[in-house]
């Protein structure tokens, strides 16, 4: 894993557990094991690093877990009802992953 992956795991876990806001950029590089020669080398400031998380990290997610409903053009309502149903399926822990930082 690149370090710049590393980068958006650490921050995407943080800033989805405690909030952007309360996520600082020492306690992602300290978990990541890194200094901050090595993220500024990627990004500029937290606000890009964050923007980057919802870039690569939480769009992917959105897109993993329903793009499957765009496969079931004809019963689209049917396969959300089932989606939502299956609620195993949703790692709510700590709210909703894109909610969360809309609310921010």
């Amino acid at each position: 894993m690149s370090s710049r992956e590393k980068l958006l795991d650490v921050a995407f876990e943080e800033i989805y557990q405690n909030g952007y806001s309360a996520t600082s950029v020492d306690k992602i590089l300290k978990k990541a094991n890194m200094n901050k020669g090595s993220m500024y080398h990627f990004f500029k400031s937290k606000k890009e690093l964050g923007l980057a998380v919802v870039n690569e990290r939480v769009n992917s997610y959105i897109v993993d877990k329903y793009s499957i409903l765009l496969k079931h053009e004809k019963n689209i309502c049917d396969e959300l009802i089932k989606l939502i149903k299956n609620r195993n399926s949703f790692d709510f822990t700590c709210g909703c992953k894109l909610n969360n930082l809309m609310q921010e």
